[in-house]
């Protein structure tokens, strides 16, 4: 680490007994320790650090721009990536960057010689992975299952109420004085447009469902 790096780490240590009783204080005053000590406890639990090869595909920041097909071959391939990552100890987009995921989901290729010229892949994940990485695709290509990510294909219906929501998240974060990511994140405005209560969603658990996850339900049709 740099100098500057090594104060910048010094810094936190040394100012936060003074920041912190002030601002367990001004917590406590307007009534919002308890959402301090709730985000604590869920990030203190080790399931929340656990990854399951077959939900990997959620990591991917742009899947549902691919047709549903491709969609179910990028979910087959990040799949792949999280166990060998995890066998290998090796963070994931060593094993396979996310880039080249997708021109795998979207060529889709059946040979060294179609996969080597899509030029995607380093010599050594090439030469270590190359005949995994086809099976895989030819193990998961021609799915005729329904998307897993619909970012690319929303309705306008869709696409308004999302802002619908997004709108009155971002209203009730400036009322309570925080971000509107620290109430719902885009995914979760998505996700509670699309699949409603039954939406994979922070907005909807403990006190960002009161505060908000409500109101935002209230707003579908």
């Amino acid at each position: 680490l740099t100098e500057a790096e090594l104060a910048y780490a010094e810094d936190d240590v040394r100012h936060l007994s003074d920041m912190y009783p002030a601002l367990r204080e001004e917590l406590i005053r307007r009534g919002r320790l308890e959402w301090l000590e709730e985000d604590c406890a869920r990030l203190a639990r080790p399931e929340r650090y656990r990854v399951h090869p077959e939900d990997a595909w959620d990591r991917l920041k742009g899947i549902g721009r691919l047709p549903a097909p491709s969609q179910h071959v990028a979910a087959a391939l990040a799949g792949w990536r999280e166990k060998i990552a995890e066998a290998r100890n090796r963070p994931r987009k060593w094993i396979l960057a996310d880039d080249a995921l997708y021109r795998l989901a979207e060529r889709q290729p059946d040979s060294l010689t179609q996969l080597t010229g899509l030029q995607v892949l380093p010599p050594k994940t090439l030469e270590r992975h190359g005949n995994a990485l086809l099976q895989v695709i030819a193990e998961s290509r021609g799915s005729a299952a329904p998307a897993l990510a619909l970012d690319g294909l929303l309705s306008d219906a869709q696409k308004s109420l999302i802002q619908k929501l997004a709108n009155r998240n971002r209203e009730i974060a400036t009322e309570l004085g925080i971000p509107p990511s620290l109430l719902a994140p885009r995914a979760d405005i998505e996700a509670v447009a699309l699949r409603g209560p039954a939406a994979r969603a922070l907005v909807l658990e403990g006190w960002r469902r009161r505060v908000a996850g409500e109101a935002l339900l209230k707003l579908l049709p």
